[in-house]
């Protein structure tokens, strides 16, 4: 693999499945992680959405609000970049 794979590819030992970004879900109220229903405060151990299609099915099939879209780059050399999307805020829909 070049360097420039390298540097946008995430590779983890718990996620087997090389991606340019992991998209994954987080609690704004309790910081964890989701998981198949459930929730981690592990980031590894969270379930990747391979798309933002994905992530509102989830979220409508949990049930999920106030919750964030993460978007996880990890670039080898410099370490995880996170950027964090606001997803169903109920403040909106009051």
């Amino acid at each position: 693999m070049d360097k420039f794979s390298r540097l946008f590819t995430w590779n983890s030992p718990t996620y087997s499945q090389s991606w340019p970004v992991r998209r994954i879900l987080q609690s704004i109220e309790t910081r964890l992680y989701f998981h198949d229903g459930q929730w981690t405060p592990d980031p590894a151990q969270a379930q990747h959405f391979p798309d933002s299609g994905k992530v509102i099915e989830a979220c409508l099939r949990y049930h999920l609000t106030d919750v964030d879209l993460v978007l996880q780059l990890n670039p080898e050399t410099a370490g995880v970049y996170d950027t964090h999307i606001r997803l169903f805020d109920h403040a909106l829909g009051a």
